[in-house]
């Protein structure tokens, strides 16, 4: 019979590598708590993966290209390609031991029904594990004519598969093991960069490098939870199994450190995915319009002598140095009786309230004035950086002073007109962006974020208490939410609303 000592190393001894409810009692309040002792990352068990079904769909975007991919994926997957393929210069379907895993086979897709020939193609047999669904795969390479991959998939239909889900591949992917939730939303990330910095950011969450990351605090607070169990469950066979002052020098030191790391590249992450807001602001005819179509380099704002010509938002992305920025060009900012060109201020003023930075373009022959000094008053709250305009007209830009209240993040001459000055803009404008340090991390989104903010507000209470003198029974309830927001991240025990929201966003084929 086994002593509760032996009890407590055993569990100890598989810390992090299996899964243990366990259930106790608080002595203080009678209360039932639950503790989450460790994981080993099966999702199966807890949202089996239906592999009775084989999905297809076309793998490549809609549209005209050299060459077009059907994937199919499941138990008959393999089954339903043979029924179609023939290999070249052998007669008849081609059987399941035809097809090598991973190598490709040159042959015709051929109709079952009356042998005519669709297309010369390239088969690729993925067996099961070794593929991306971790199931069997098979992917048909043809020509990338739309009607052409339209009519192979409806053959492919015709023998029993369904048409897949959007992001349902992917899906399974993470279903069967082969990924877990960040490399999936990396996965998405990546198909969706639009520049090189995004695109960075999503090949680190594919990689797993927030994934492991993550899993390397969980299961450090996994081991702290196994202890406490132990010393809750079995307080005179195990003894102090948890050093009270360590566990404050790790909470002080690793975890509320890393987590507050964590939700800072999560404002990196969102600006990297939604692009940087920059607002461009000033008084009427001041070139706010021919700013932006300089940074642009294109005509998107309408520019002329008239004051008050932009009425409303113009707002356009910018990839600049491989950041992504969204500009607004806005209405220039005055008092007006005119019920429209009031409209477009107030809209002015709300986008600037809303912007990560604002430029605010400053006519060099006005100076600082007093309606820019007004109005620098009503965005000293957001970040900006002083911009003067129109600097081939006056002689020195660097002599016409601003107050000294003033404080913009940085200072620029240039001229719209010319495009005298541009570089500099642009220049300052990526090293407002401060990304160059996280370019090539993998940045937490929103949901990721949402999760880092719990865990650590969490830990802040098994911190507090801790000080307090609260007993473990009461701390452990703390340590396992922040252990479960861990696994929330990752995607253990994800609920199926919470895969149909982030899975729907995937193409068909994906």
């Amino acid at each position: 019979m086994e002593t509760g000592a032996k009890k407590a190393e055993k569990r100890l001894s598989t810390a992090g590598t299996k899964s243990v409810l366990r259930k106790y009692r608080s002595s203080s309040h009678g209360a039932v708590l639950f503790l989450l002792a460790g994981t080993n990352g099966d999702r199966k068990k807890d949202m089996p993966l239906d592999n009775t079904e084989t999905i297809a769909a076309i793998a490549t975007p809609p549209g005209t290209g050299g060459i077009g991919i059907i994937r199919i994926s499941g138990p008959a997957s393999i089954a339903i390609a043979c029924s179609l393929f023939h290999r070249k210069g052998i007669a008849g379907p081609a059987a399941p031991h035809d097809l090598i895993s991973h190598r490709l086979t040159l042959g015709h897709i051929c109709d079952p029904t009356g042998g005519e020939i669709l297309d010369e193609v390239l088969v690729v047999a993925m067996r099961s594990p070794r593929s991306f669904t971790g199931e069997d795969v098979v992917e048909i390479q043809a020509h990338g004519g739309p009607w052409l991959l339209r009519s192979i998939l409806a053959l492919v239909l015709d023998q029993g598969a369904r048409l897949a889900d959007p992001g349902e591949f992917t899906r399974r992917a993470f279903l069967s093991g082969r990924m877990d939730l960040t490399q999936a939303e990396g996965m998405m990330d990546l198909i969706e960069a639009r520049t090189s910095a995004a695109r960075k950011m999503g090949s680190a969450l594919l990689r797993g490098e927030l994934g492991m990351e993550v899993t390397r605090l969980r299961e450090a607070l996994l081991e702290l939870a196994t202890r406490m169990a132990a010393e809750i469950d079995f307080p005179e066979d195990v003894g102090d199994l948890v050093d009270t002052e360590q566990v404050l020098r790790d909470l002080q030191e690793n975890f509320l450190p890393e987590l507050r790391r964590f939700i800072r590249m999560g404002e990196n992450g969102v600006r990297l995915r939604e692009g940087l807001r920059i607002v461009i602001a000033g008084l009427p005819n001041a070139g706010k319009s021919s700013v932006m179509n300089r940074l642009l380099a294109m005509d998107r704002s309408i520019v002329t002598d008239i004051p008050g010509t932009t009425r409303d938002l113009v707002e356009e992305p910018l990839n600049l140095a491989g950041l992504p920025f969204v500009l607004t060009d806005t209405a220039g900012i005055r008092d007006s009786s005119d019920p429209i060109e009031k409209m477009g201020v107030e809209r002015a003023m709300e986008s600037i309230r809303n912007a990560d930075c604002v430029l605010l373009v400053m006519d060099a022959l006005r100076g600082a004035d007093k309606e820019i000094c007004g109005l620098e008053e009503t965005i000293r709250s957001c970040p900006y950086l002083l911009v003067l305009n129109k600097s081939d007209l006056v002689d020195d830009c660097d002599a016409i002073a601003i107050p000294s209240s003033w404080r913009p993040v940085a200072r620029l001459s240039l001229c719209a007109r010319t495009g005298e000055g541009m570089d500099s803009l642009r220049k300052a404008l990526a090293e407002f962006a401060g990304f160059s340090e996280v370019q090539h991390a993998a940045l937490p989104n929103l949901r990721h974020r949402a999760a880092f903010e719990k865990a650590m507000e969490a830990l802040e209470r098994v911190h507090g208490g801790i000080l307090a003198g609260h007993f473990w029974d009461l701390l452990s309830v703390d340590l396992n939410a922040a252990i479960q927001e861990f696994g929330n991240i990752l995607g253990e025990n994800a609920d199926p609303d919470l895969l149909d929201r982030i899975f729907s966003g995937f193409c068909i084929g994906k």
